[in-house]
């Protein structure tokens, strides 16, 4: 049979409502967009979390009706990043209740099996136990998927990569402290402040920053080498191959192979009340099988072991992750770059060799949730490959 699928179109200026990347689904699927043709019976209406928050904006109540009456009609809600427990289920109870859909008919795939469990747990004592929930992390997948030609050591040309494809000013800082304590000489590195997608442009104009603003952040301890700065600034932006248009770019596989360890800026450092996210900037080292530093939230290295992976202490000092204050965060990591770039060569590849049963575990990990079957309830559906 053919599935009658509806998705949601991307909305102008809401990132959080963008295009959703669908996880593998069989070729036999008509895909209808939601709101612009009225539900048939037999469907799957297919959504991110984000979306279903903003659901208002996609469909009318009368269509939610229609859809919540159809015998054999059920929802895929498709977690693209990370989700705070309490907003699922405050979220996931109003839509119950609210257009009456029968929670069994409800299918959500979290980021994480640690997510999957909590959220399994909270719904426990709600009204709407009941949902099917598994775990399917989009972006490990897509990095999971990609084929890599692994380096040797002689191939080596940095000690270091670090890509930042978006402006943030916390990235900024980062890049400028780099320069200021001589460790992007001796990085494969990106930086635009630019984004392929224009409606994420235009929502965050705020975040857009002429060289002459840049210049003016050139303060404090950088002012001992503001012309280096300076001329860094002004060769801005900094792209390597495609990579400006597609997160995925071979280019910077390449760059990354190249160097000895990636460091990650991840999408988030600081926000209150948001919940730290594992994205594909995490998982792309692990593919290449290179130790790595991360940028992000407080406690995102723990995090990453929760869901059965290791990280590098005690050949890298990890004490960073733990530090909640962003800029102290920030000069842990960089002090850790700049005891290992003042290693010989022969004294890294040797803390590079002691990484090897931990970059071979991370990436057998990886691999494992590459090929993790879909729960019974989920195949049941008949639409994923």
């Amino acid at each position: 049979m053919r599935f009658n699928i509806y998705k949601n179109p991307s909305i102008p200026n809401i990132p959080a409502c963008g295009t959703l990347t669908l996880p593998p689904m069989i070729d036999e699927c008509d895909f209808f967009i939601a709101g612009e043709t009225e539900f048939k019976e037999n469907s799957i209406y297919v959504c991110s979390f984000a979306q279903i928050e903003h659901i208002e904006l996609y469909l009318t109540d009368a269509q939610i009706q229609t859809f919540a009456a159809g015998t054999n009609n059920n929802l895929v809600v498709v977690d693209d990043k990370d989700i705070e427990i309490s907003v699922a289920v405050r979220e996931l109870t109003r839509l119950v209740e609210k257009h009456n859909l029968n929670p069994a008919k409800i299918f959500f795939m979290t980021m994480s099996k640690r997510q999957a469990s909590e959220l399994n747990t909270a719904l426990l004592d709600t009204p709407i136990y009941g949902i099917n929930i598994t775990n399917h992390n989009i972006w490990l997948l897509r990095v999971a998927n990609r084929k890599y030609t692994y380096t040797y050591p002689n191939q080596i040309e940095k000690k270091f990569s670090v890509f930042s494809r978006r402006y943030d000013r916390w990235r900024l800082q980062f890049f400028l402290d780099l320069i200021q304590q001589n460790l992007l000489d001796n990085c494969m590195y990106t930086f635009s402040n630019s984004h392929p997608d224009a409606s994420f442009i235009e929502f965050n104009a705020d975040n857009q920053i002429s060289q002459e603003e840049m210049k003016s952040l050139v303060t404090g301890p950088l002012e001992s080498c503001r012309e280096k700065v300076f001329k860094w600034i002004e060769g801005v932006p900094y792209q390597m191959g495609d990579w400006q248009v597609d997160a995925f770019s071979p280019d910077v596989d390449t760059a990354l192979q190249k160097a000895s360890i990636n460091i990650v800026l991840e999408s988030r450092i600081s926000e209150t009340g948001d919940l730290v996210n594992l994205t594909e900037k995490v998982w792309k080292p692990v593919l290449s099988k290179k130790p790595f530093l991360v940028y992000g939230r407080v406690g995102i290295l723990s995090l990453f072991r929760k869901e059965g992976f290791k990280t590098f202490s005690p050949w890298i000092n990890e004490e960073y992750d733990l530090i909640e204050d962003t800029d102290e965060r920030r000069g842990a990591i960089l002090k850790e770059m700049t005891r290992l770039n003042k290693l010989s060569k022969k004294e890294l590849e040797q803390v590079i060799e002691k990484c090897l049963p931990i970059l071979k575990h991370n990436y057998q990990e990886l691999q494992r949730f590459k090929n993790q079957a879909w729960p019974t309830n989920f195949q049941a559906l008949g639409i994923f490959k």
